[in-house]
């Protein structure tokens, strides 16, 4: 028995030297003790390494299995009762913006109320870029843009506004309804106007789509063009960083026969969402990435960084998710199986929902969960973080944790 044990020791010493690279000890002392001290440096530095890779080995498992895991149910971790039905919720930076026609709070990830303040608004609307809101009066005038500590800057436009977007920088571009025609006014988060932005005639005048860029140098507007008895999209980029031509126009470009009803800026990066596919610009005007799809889309999304198109599925499934870099490589792909009647992105997070149930997949392709979320009928699902989800029904909000 001993000398099966000083056997099974012995193999152990041997298989522990090859992996600590030991080096043979002589039998001169003198190189002994030299050859023991490397052997010493040598066998640290082999269960440093080891140790490294054990944890980065443990976090790549611990990731596969997170981006992985299946939730089948959830519990309630806070709930308010539901004192109008008109209010609107949208994620604002991690929390929760809540906006009606009499007022605007921020609540935060526990349901607690961070700030609030009062206003008189018609068709309250609402934009927002990071951290940074905008709630504007459609068909009126008044605009407020707020951060996370509360109200940056108050201001009304001199036409009534069809549209407003916000960058994270807190400068708003609002296309106002002026007595010649749809012009776009360009405002500090204060009000005062840097520019305004009237459309050649060859734009028509008509605006299909516009966006600030997240440090607020730059608008990209997408006007109607008209072509050879055709209509099409002409795109038209301003710039207004030091040393820009007078008319601020930074590049343009027309798609003579394609809609483009679309912009967006994400980061500073820009995305034209044509009817067909996409086209991304970096910031100097250099294309980046293009991809066309011939399936018809049926919605758009965006994460902040990468664009998601919903597809019909044809006989697989429902639904067919795809989401792409900018660059236009494919990041990810998934059968979508719920009829939805919203779409909405919070995180890493793309929430299908209908009045009764919702499904909660991963900017990756992975789902999350699906099934009901709460009593009554379901109208908006926000993630908060990690498993938890802000959920609005025509009774309540609460605050939900995934089991």
């Amino acid at each position: 028995m001993a000398g099966f044990r000083e056997g099974v020791i012995a193999g152990f010493d041997h298989v522990r030297d090859i992996l600590e690279f030991q080096l043979p000890v002589p039998e001169d002392e003198g190189k002994a003790q030299e050859a023991r001290k490397k052997n010493r440096r040598r066998a640290f530095a082999a269960r440093t390494v080891y140790a490294v890779l054990f944890v980065f080995a443990a976090l790549l498992i611990f990731r596969y299995v997170s981006e992985h895991w299946v939730y089948s149910s959830y519990e309630t971790v806070a709930s308010e009762t539901r004192t109008d039905n008109v209010s609107s919720y949208r994620a604002a930076g991690g929390n929760i913006l809540r906006s009606s026609a009499d007022g605007v709070s921020l609540i935060g990830r526990d349901m607690q109320t961070l700030w609030n303040t009062t206003y008189d608004m018609d068709r309250p609307a609402t934009d927002v870029c990071g951290e940074t809101a905008l709630v504007y009066d459609r068909g009126g005038s008044k605009c407020l843009v707020c951060g996370k500590e509360g109200v940056i800057g108050t201001f009304q436009t001199e036409y009534p506004i069809l549209k407003a977007a916000v960058g994270a920088a807190g400068n708003v571009a609002a296309a106002l309804e002026g007595t010649s025609g749809t012009r776009i006014s360009y405002y500090t988060s204060q009000g005062e106007l840097i520019a305004e932005i009237a459309p050649g005639e060859e734009e028509g005048g008509e605006v299909l789509s516009f966006d600030v860029s997240d440090a607020g140098r730059q608008i990209a507007v997408s006007y109607v063009h008209f072509s050879e008895n055709a209509v099409g999209s002409r795109i038209v980029v301003y710039d207004f960083s030091d040393g820009s031509a007078d008319d601020h126009v930074k590049y343009q470009s027309t798609y003579n026969g394609i809609l483009i009803p679309q912009v967006v800026y994400l980061g500073n990066d820009l995305a034209l969402v044509r009817e067909n596919g996409f086209t991304s610009y970096s910031y100097d005007g250099t294309v980046i990435g293009e991809k066309t799809f011939e399936d018809e889309i049926v919605s758009v999304f965006d994460d902040g960084t990468n664009l998601g198109f919903v597809f019909d599925g044809g006989e697989e499934s429902l639904y067919r998710m795809e989401v792409y870099r900018m660059s236009g490589k494919l990041l990810s792909e998934c059968a979508v199986d719920i009829v939805y009647e919203e779409i909405s992105v919070s995180g890493d997070a793309v929430i299908f929902s209908n009045s009764s149930e919702a499904a909660v997949y991963t900017t990756g392709g992975n789902l999350k969960y699906r099934g009901s979320l709460s009593e009554g009928a379901l109208s908006q699902v926000i993630k908060l973080g990690g498993n938890r989800y802000f959920v609005v029904t025509d009774i309540r909000t609460e605050l939900l944790k995934l089991k």
